[in-house]
């Protein structure tokens, strides 16, 4: 296993809890407000095998290995921790603020809540892009509502976030087994690690005393 990387204001604490706050980065002469850290351990290998047999998603197919959208599956296949920050403001003005931080693995981008509005997204990316430059963006990780409002809807909007380009569906209040291996058949099979060369992440949350 490579050792740990040596990633400043990222202690262990931190990956035991899950969750954390540490300093804004500096941009420019600016500094943003503090938002939380999310870290990701691992995914649920368990449910690896609920992948096998799942319907491709055309919108990545042929992606290259190397590129920022495959970043978080990169760190978990080398068993390191991944770190990421909330997006804050859904706009160009965030998005052109989070493409000059850093020291982060991926954007916790959420749209649980309110209009599911992709269009946004698709401005935000487009502003992180450019911030970013040479450095290359970050990848997206999108929260979309529970599974528990409909298994149609969830569906869909997996498919329109995954063809939108986030690199990563997260999936808030699973409330069974069954549901987890909902979430990894519609993510499909282009995910780690059910695939080797997978560069899709799917990410269950289990937050409530039924799961």
């Amino acid at each position: 296993m490579p050792p740990p990387r040596n990633r400043p204001g990222r202690q262990a604490d931190s990956a035991a809890h899950g969750l954390s706050r540490r300093p804004p980065v500096p941009v420019t002469a600016q500094r943003l407000p503090r938002r939380p850290l999310v870290c990701v351990t691992a995914l649920l290998g368990a449910l690896a095998a609920g992948g096998c047999g799942a319907e491709p998603n055309e919108a990545t197919e042929g992606l290259d290995p190397e590129s920022p959208h495959t970043r978080i599956v990169r760190l978990l296949a080398a068993g390191q921790p991944v770190f990421g920050i909330f997006s804050g403001e859904h706009s160009a003005a965030g998005g052109t603020a989070m493409g000059r931080i850093r020291e982060t693995d991926f954007v916790f981008y959420s749209l649980e809540s309110g209009p599911f509005d992709l269009e946004t997204l698709a401005v935000y990316a487009e502003a992180m892009e450019r911030a970013a430059g040479p450095d290359g963006t970050h990848p997206i990780a999108l929260r979309i509502p529970p599974i528990r409002q409909g298994r149609e809807a969830a569906e869909e909007r997996v498919r329109a976030g995954l063809a939108a380009g986030v690199a990563a569906i997260v999936f808030p209040h699973v409330e069974s087994a069954e549901e987890a291996a909902f979430a990894v058949r519609a993510v499909g099979s282009n995910q780690w690690p059910s695939r080797a060369d997978g560069v899709h992440a799917n990410l269950l949350i289990v937050e409530d005393r039924v799961g």
